[in-house]
């Protein structure tokens, strides 16, 4: 079919032009013999069966080597590599070295279309509930009024890589809603056998947009625990600085992968 490099020993993914179909190994070493063909190319032959339509045999040239051939249908993880057909310098590769001994695995593909996630983009979400005061009609909430304050708490979860968010869940009466309210926010955390006081952050003389009236609204505090490790004792300190009206909390959320 053609021969192409597979990895340019100066690292530079560039590819060469198609160099002619062939049939068997002598074509092949015939249009380009091992020492006059670039390093750690690769090349595919296409030959036909009758039982098997089409087959292919490959052949590779190492660094210093003749044509060596190989089963197409195996690659090592070093060598495969898939190249965007538009931007070539955007490069997929493979590694199998987390793959016990003697062992094959299989990645099965779902029946739908759909992007590889990592294991961080998969985010999971914590609720942590706050200690309720008042209704919120069928439920509970913690209610703080125009001028007053709240203290919440929480725990970072053990398994912790990246934090998306962490949100105060509220829901704004007709006065404490909307943008300009100004809310003072603090915070201290740290893990077991450390200082309550061993990180703190705050937030102060900002205002903030608490949302539509009797809407849920999350707001996110991320900012205020920069340093957040794994298993963390959180707290967390709301003061309102005259918003104009009640806000109603009811939870925590935590959002991290």
């Amino acid at each position: 079919m053609f021969i192409r490099p597979f990895i340019d020993p100066a690292g530079v993914t560039s590819q060469l032009p198609n160099l002619g179909v062939f049939t068997n190994k002598t074509d092949l070493l015939a249009a380009h013999p091992p020492a006059t063909t670039p390093v750690n190319s690769l090349a595919i032959i296409l030959e036909y069966q009758i039982s098997h339509p089409f087959s292919f045999v490959g052949w590779k040239r190492n660094n210093g080597s003749d044509w060596v051939s190989f089963n197409p249908k195996r690659f090592t993880d070093d060598s495969f590599k898939l190249l965007d057909q538009a931007d070539a310098t955007k490069i997929g590769a493979f590694d199998v070295s987390l793959i016990s001994v003697a062992n094959t695995r299989t990645l099965q593909f779902p029946d739908k279309n759909g992007i590889i996630a990592t294991i961080a983009d998969l985010k999971k979400p914590i609720y942590w509930p706050v200690d309720w005061n008042s209704n919120l009609g069928n439920g509970r909430a913690r209610s703080i009024g125009g001028s007053g304050g709240h203290r919440f708490n929480f725990v970072a979860p053990s398994d912790l890589t990246t934090v998306s968010s962490i949100d105060l869940i509220f829901v704004p009466n007709a006065g404490a809603a909307g943008s300009g309210k100004a809310v003072d926010y603090f915070s201290n955390y740290g893990q077991l056998s450390q200082s309550y006081l061993q990180h703190q952050e705050s937030n102060t003389g900002n205002t903030f947009n608490l949302g539509t009236v009797d809407q849920y609204t999350a707001l996110d505090v991320k900012s205020l625990f920069p340093d957040i490790a794994p298993g963390d004792h959180c707290n967390l300190f709301v003061d309102h600085k005259g918003i104009g009206g009640t806000v109603y909390y009811q939870y925590i959320r935590f959002v991290y992968s």
